[in-house]
Parts: structure tokens; sequence; C-alpha cells
């Protein structure tokens, strides 16, 4: 049977290709230094583990059911309890909030409900190679922006050709950057919003690894800590790396709430958000 034209385009995603690789040579007996995904090897706190289990032993077994399409809301005011704590920055969690099966699947769903074929998505280079995949996974335009150690690992806005910058649709930035460690700024934040509301762009922040800063002094900031940036952006947080349960397939979009729903309409097509049991379990964590 042919597959899609769609799927005969899209190379190989890079993760897939190591772990063949090597599994290919672990069948073989050869002992491999895995340098490929970062994948926590630590167990959970045993706090986190003791609330999946209280989770899993519900006596009534309601966490064993269908989940509502938007995550339960105790998880969303949670979530937006953590957010105020953490950032400073406050959310709707009836509408800003919107739990995901690890924000690798809410990034496609995001990219499905706001780009269409041949549509230009801004994405740096180097990137976390979901933030490409997912754009070539919908067969968008993609343009790369250079993050050069000269500009602090920082993509350069003042380079977008103007043509380009006009016809965007979408721009991702991530800080902490994966795969760089570099660091933002306010101030390079607050040329990106500049950016994304001059040329009408949906602003997309992922900050998955905002709790795992090494650099001293510093404390990675939300971009919706910036005034207005609601109106223009998104941010992905993931509970993989911070809490050492990548296995666990938790994350959250956050933000505009218009972009919020719309994603939504995608995922209720094709996923009824996190296993409950687990939903219960990081309400009582966050």
């Amino acid at each position: 049977m042919r597959p899609s034209q769609r799927v005969l385009n899209m190379p190989t995603y890079v993760f897939a290709a190591v772990d063949e690789v090597k599994f290919a040579l672990m069948k073989k007996g050869i002992d491999v230094i895995d340098f490929g995904i970062g994948n926590p090897d630590r167990r959970p706190p045993d706090y986190m583990i003791e609330a999946l289990h209280r989770a899993i032993d519900d006596v009534q077994h309601q966490n064993h059911r269908y989940s509502q399409f938007m995550g339960l809301i105790e998880l969303r005011e949670a979530v937006a309890n953590w957010y105020k704590r953490r950032f400073g920055v406050v959310l709707d969690p009836e509408t800003e909030i919107l739990p995901l099966v690890g924000s690798k699947e809410g990034l496609l769903a995001l990219y499905m409900a706001y780009l269409d074929k041949g549509d230009t998505a801004l994405i740096p280079s180097p990137c976390y190679p979901a933030h490409i995949g997912a754009a070539r996974a919908v067969e968008a335009d993609i343009v790369d922006m250079p993050l050069l150690e000269e500009n602090g690992f920082l993509p350069d806005l003042g380079t977008i050709d103007h043509n380009v910058a006009s016809r965007a649709r979408i721009l991702l930035f991530n800080y902490p950057n994966n795969p760089t460690g570099a660091i933002e700024t306010r101030e390079f934040y607050e040329q990106v919003l500049e950016f994304g509301v001059k040329n009408d762009i949906l602003l997309v922040s992922d900050i998955a690894y905002s709790e795992l800063s090494m650099e001293p002094g510093y404390v990675p900031m939300s971009f919706l800590e910036l005034a207005d940036a609601k109106k223009y952006a998104v941010e992905f947080y993931s509970c993989s790396k911070s809490y050492n349960m990548p296995g666990w397939r938790v994350g959250f979009m956050v933000g505009n709430s218009e972009v919020i729903a719309n994603t939504l309409k995608i995922k209720t097509t094709k996923d009824f958000s996190i296993f409950l049991a687990i939903q219960r379990a990081i309400t009582e964590i966050l």
C-alpha cells in the first residue's frame, strides 16, 4: 500500500535513527555510551511515586476512565498556581491552560492548528528535533534562524528578511536552549515580542529546561512575564526533565486562550488527554 506523500517526504526522526544504531550495537553485546536523547535515568522522588500509587489505587475506579479533553480542572488550577508562584504570571485555568501528553504532541497539535501546507515557520538552528520535525509533518516552509556564538546563541531577528517576516505564521524559541545551553535575556524577549506584534506572528516559547539552570545567579524566566505577551504567545512546559518523569508524558501549553481553544480542537480528534491517575498525581505534586 502506498503511504502519503507527507510520510515519504519526511526524514527519519533523528532520535529514532540513533536508537536503531544504538539497539543494533547493544544486541551485539557492545556497551554503548548513550549521548542521544535527554532521558533522565533517576527515580522520581518517593512522594511523587506515592501520589501516583494513590491515584491508581482509586477504590471507585474513576481514575481509569476517559479524561475530559481539556484535562482536569484541578490540574489546570495547580498549573496556574505553580506559574503564579514560579513566574508571577496569572493564568485562567478555564481558558489559558491545556494539559498535554508530553509537550512534543502538543507542539504538533499547535502546528496543525496554525500552519497550512507551505506556511512559513521560523525555527532556530540548531534546535530540539521535535521543533522542526513537527513543522515538517504539517509541510510548513521552514526558515532557519541561526544560533551563533557571537550572538550568545540568540537568533538575530534583524537579519530576517522583511518578506519572510511578513509571511511567517509562527516563530519558535527555546530557553534555556536545547541544544546549546544558552540562556535568554529580558531584552531579547522584548525584541521577540516587538517582532511578533509588528509582523502578526504567533510566538511559541518552550521552557522545558526552566528548572535546570546551571548559570550562577540566573533564574530562567517565562516569556509570559512580559506585559501583553499572552495576547501574542503560548508557552510549553514539560515535567519530563524537572521531575525525572519523561515516561509519564506530562506537559502543558499555556497562554493565549484562542490559540489554546484551536489547539484543543485538534487534540479532541486524537486523544483524551493524560491518563487520569497521572493527572491526579501531578495535581498533588505541583
